[in-house]
């Protein structure tokens, strides 16, 4: 397993790592409004037409450094059913009863 080497695929690239994937993608990207040096390479999100990404993205660097502000965009069914397994989880860890 390597670390991430921060690079960004061309957009041919993407779209054949995409197509490739009969999974679940999650994109985080963290710095596309601060490129100002090449072309943007659209986001997989945005050729997202199964609905399998997961789109990670950041306000730190173009809002304030300090505020640490991130968002999600999910595809909705993947959202329903995240949260309907959350609180089935959640409802069998609790009490049956008030007492202990």
């Amino acid at each position: 397993c390597t670390p991430p080497k921060a690079n960004t695929l061309s957009a041919p690239h993407s779209c054949m790592a995409y197509k490739m994937a009969g999974f679940v993608v999650i994109e985080y990207d963290h710095e596309s409004e601060l490129n100002f040096a090449r072309r943007l390479t659209p986001a997989l999100k945005s050729l997202d037409t199964e609905q399998r990404v997961i789109y990670l993205g950041n306000l730190s660097k173009t809002l304030a450094h300090g505020l640490r502000l991130g968002f999600t965009l999910w595809p909705m069914d993947f959202m329903k059913a995240t949260f309907a397994t959350s609180l089935r989880a959640t409802e069998s860890a609790l009490p049956l009863s008030g007492k202990h």
